[in-house]
């Protein structure tokens, strides 16, 4: 199940002084495996991409509104929160890409989704550049060693 909030993941990409390669991003974190859901959210950069994320498999959600970009995290929540709420036996794996931890003016968060989570047995990779990872990640890393991971893209 991966997870992309693309408008984190461009800005990542920028910080980083890299172009973001969709095709390269998607290979790196489905890593081979299986995946039975593919989801990317974001704005006008992310309309503008949709049919190369949909040659990926992806399913996109794009709002082209200006000012919006709180709105498409919580679109994105919802569907991680869906996904989250769910138990699998064997544990599945969640992979999300984005370094967003703010605190989202008390709306869902993503840290709450891993949370939620990781208290459901699933294993959560978060894929992140470095410059745009908040902390609240290596924090995750140490609390949950045997079920989340952060993995940094650059």
């Amino acid at each position: 199940h991966v997870f992309v909030d693309h408008s984190n993941a461009l800005i990542g990409a920028l910080k980083a002084g890299t172009k973001l390669d969709l095709a390269r991003l998607a290979q790196c974190v489905e890593a081979g495996r299986e995946v039975r859901e593919r989801v990317v959210l974001g704005s006008l950069e992310t309309e503008r991409n949709r049919a190369a994320w949909e040659q990926l498999g992806y399913t996109v959600t794009a709002d082209t509104r200006p000012g919006k970009e709180h709105l498409i995290d919580d679109a994105l929540h919802a569907q991680l929160m869906r996904t989250a709420a769910k138990r699998f036996d064997p544990a599945r794996v969640i992979a999300l890409v984005t370094g967003d931890g703010n605190d989202n003016e008390g709306r869902t968060t993503f840290p709450q989704c891993i949370e939620e989570a990781l208290k459901n047995d699933w294993h959560v990779e978060l894929h992140s550049w470095r410059r745009s990872m908040n902390r609240v990640y290596v924090a995750f890393a140490e609390q949950y060693p045997t079920h989340f991971s952060f993995h940094i893209l650059d």
